[in-house]
């Protein structure tokens, strides 16, 4: 029988193979860093057959789901590696397990949590007592990171505003984890939305209601509606269950800037303007919820996001889309034309390596190119993976933000499923100042 040392990373030898064939000195330095504080041992499957490990106190990272189940099963705290192979199977990682980018993201994340689970809820009963109190906690959705607040406690939403500098024009999204909590938010659930919610909720769908009298003005942007959702992230819906109230939140974020899939990208922007912060890894769908008004005569697709409109339309048939995007009185946010951008200027080209020669130009790769880039390039998909590139977009464009580059150069997303979401987003972020 093995019995390896009580703290100990497991790491899938696959995993360590790809990251030692890269020169990443940021991997390298990440992993010498676990090694001064744990016992790192390369792992294969049948590694595990003889493995006992105390639940929580033994890591396991690697980008098979196969492998992680079995661990798992061996009450050892699981890590997932995000890649081409099982972002086409999401649905089958379970929801509790945490996803990262990388090895590099995994083994920071460990350094920070060493109790795995045990931090986890310590940062979630923080968070909810700081909801509670009229502060704000930022926390992990399947979508992007929020910055939520008591969405009946108009000063702590108006903290909101004044932390993102948002303008108060924008309206917010109130999150839920239970439909009890709709008696406070709407005066009327409709048969559309009930259909809606039984197919979506939890998920990346966002509602527009007729709003309680109840909800302040200031999440609504003195709007007669409200825009409410039901994430299915389970570190969000225990925090929402433990505030015992709904949550206002937009993305963790400066306003009008790109969105954060990260705790490390909310910190990046927002360090010091909230209360408590929960890493729970990476966001898995990776661009903001689909917004769909049902306060009309007519469904009207405000935002498109990880319900994709075909999606929306086999449920409840035919949807109206929006004549164009507005710079007020928008009843969602994510309507406003210039959004979502990095500081430094993007620019949508028909393709990528019409810049490769370019040192002073990021670009951002969708598949495998044989192409030599003068300048520094992020790939995001192996083959135009839309999933792919929707969880790997947002961190793309800020890992090239910052580098002093005169722009940053990005193809469109084939337009299939999310990849309208991200060309939505793409749009927005490259649109000039107006």
């Amino acid at each position: 029988m093995i019995h390896h040392p009580r703290e100990t990373v497991l790491i899938d030898r696959d995993l360590f193979l790809q990251e030692r064939g890269t020169d990443g000195l940021n991997e390298s330095r990440a992993l010498h860093s676990l090694k001064d504080r744990y016992q790192i041992t390369e792992c294969f499957s049948e590694n595990l057959d003889n493995l006992r490990a105390d639940p929580g106190t033994v890591f396991l990272v690697s980008d098979k789901n196969r492998l992680l189940s079995e661990g798992e099963a061996r009450g050892i705290f699981a890590l997932q590696i995000l890649n081409t192979e099982n972002l086409k199977h999401i649905d089958v990682i379970p929801p509790a397990r945490l996803v990262f980018h990388s090895l590099k993201a995994a083994a920071e994340w460990i350094l920070v949590h060493p109790q795995a689970q045990k931090d986890l809820e310590r940062a979630i009963k923080k968070g909810a007592q700081a909801l509670r109190q009229g502060k704000l906690t930022a926390f992990p959705t399947e979508t992007v990171y929020g910055l939520g607040a008591d969405a009946l406690n108009r000063d702590a939403v108006e903290s909101i505003f004044k932390a993102k500098q948002r303008p108060l024009y924008d309206p917010l999204i109130v999150h839920i984890n239970d439909l009890q909590q709709l008696g406070s938010l709407v005066l009327e659930f409709p048969a559309a939305a009930r259909k809606l919610a039984k197919a979506f909720w939890p998920g990346p769908l966002t509602l527009v209601l007729k709003k309680d009298p109840r909800v302040p003005d200031i999440v609504t942007a003195k709007h007669e509606t409200v825009a409410v959702r039901m994430p299915s992230n389970p570190w969000a819906q225990k925090l929402i269950h433990a505030a015992r109230t709904p949550v206002a939140a937009p993305s963790a974020n400066l306003f009008g800037r790109t969105s954060p899939t990260t705790a490390a990208h909310v910190a990046e922007q927002l360090a010091g303007r909230y209360e408590v912060l929960i890493d729970a890894g990476a966001c898995r769908v990776g661009v903001e919820s689909t917004v769909l008004s049902l306060a009309g005569e007519k469904p009207l697709l405000l935002r498109s996001g990880g319900v994709s409109r075909e999606q929306i339309e086999e449920v409840i048939g035919p949807i109206e889309l929006p004549l164009r995007s507005v710079s007020r009185d928008a009843e969602s946010p994510g309507m406003l034309p210039n959004h979502y951008a990095p500081l430094t200027p993007l620019l949508m080209v028909p393709d990528i390596r019409d810049y490769a020669g370019n040192r002073d130009v990021g670009c951002i790769l969708f598949e495998n190119l044989d192409t030599q880039f003068a300048g520094p390039s992020v790939q995001v998909s192996r083959n135009r993976n839309v999933n792919e590139i929707a969880v790997n977009i947002y961190a793309a464009l800020r890992s090239l933000d910052g580098q002093g580059l005169r722009l940053i150069a990005c193809e469109w997303c084939p337009e299939t499923g999310i990849g309208a979401a991200v060309n939505d987003r793409l749009r927005k972020a490259s649109a000039p100042v107006r």
